[in-house]
């Protein structure tokens, strides 16, 4: 069965592919890096490093303006996903606007087998065909693409600054909290938080999953729903829960209140009544 999707997210400068296919195309290239993987299947295609194969569980790259074209190998489609990032989003995403990434930056291989990068690629990709429905989320998303820049380093003919990262910082995470709590409602992103502790974004990210287990989103997810739980047993409505907490609408705190605890925000009003 052949398939094929495009999804534009409301993220500056990428766009994300899915497609089955037994197809053969052509020779063409991008004005963006892509990075993708294969889900089933395998293909052979051309590349800047001659011919090369990819199949279930590989990594598969190409860089802006490289030729290459792409052949199913036997009888199955293969299925493939990809993310495409304009060459100013790859750099952004590796060290903030104005970092000292020099131009131009080059993914070094076509098809690459390593599993420390898979899983943040998909981690990534999941969260950008998810609807952003507020700052939280955007929140959520930009952590998964800091963490895919971080497992790209490696595969990029420039080494770039070193990222340190050190042991975790009471100090600077305590700020870090103290700013998420700060306005539930007016979710601050991954930058603002690094430029508030001085610190880059990918160390905030690092430091953060370190001390708590978890990324500064999902424990902020979990701060808003405890601070929604509290409200309602105060006697407030679920939509007035849902503003002051900073969900989307009622609805988007319902399907987080499922998601994590397990029960609705109006099975929690019932039982506080009862």
């Amino acid at each position: 069965m052949e398939h094929s999707r495009v999804i534009t997210p409301a993220w500056p400068g990428l766009h994300l592919t899915e497609v089955v296919s037994r197809r053969s195309f052509g020779k063409h290239w991008h004005d963006e890096f892509g990075i993708g993987w294969v889900e089933a299947g395998a293909h052979t295609s051309a590349s800047g490093q001659g011919v090369v194969t990819a199949g279930a569980g590989d990594v598969i790259t190409v860089n802006p303006g490289e030729v290459h074209d792409g052949h199913a190998l036997g009888a199955q489609p293969r299925r493939w996903h990809m993310i495409y990032l304009r060459p100013q989003a790859l750099h952004d995403l590796l060290a903030g606007p104005g970092g000292d990434w020099a131009a131009p930056l080059a993914l070094t291989r076509p098809v690459l087998r390593d599993p420390r990068l898979l899983q943040p690629l998909r981690h990534a990709s999941a969260w950008l065909r998810r609807p952003l429905v507020d700052a939280a989320e955007r929140l959520g998303a930009e952590s998964a693409l800091v963490g895919l820049g971080q497992a790209l380093r490696p595969h990029l003919n420039q080494a770039g600054p070193p990222e340190p990262t050190g042991r975790p910082e009471p100090a600077v995470l305590a700020r870090v909290q103290a700013r998420l709590l700060d306005d539930l409602a007016h979710t601050p992103s991954l930058a603002e938080l690094a430029t508030a502790v001085g610190r880059s974004r990918f160390q905030v990210l690092r430091q953060f999953q370190v001390q708590h287990g978890q990324s500064p989103h999902a424990w902020l997810m979990l701060a808003r729903l405890h601070r929604a739980r509290q409200l309602i047993h105060q006697g407030h409505t679920l939509a007035e829960a849902a503003t002051v907490c900073g969900f989307a609408d009622q609805s988007h705190m319902t399907r987080r209140f499922r998601h994590c605890l397990g029960y609705t925000p109006g099975q929690w009003q019932q039982a506080r009544r009862g």
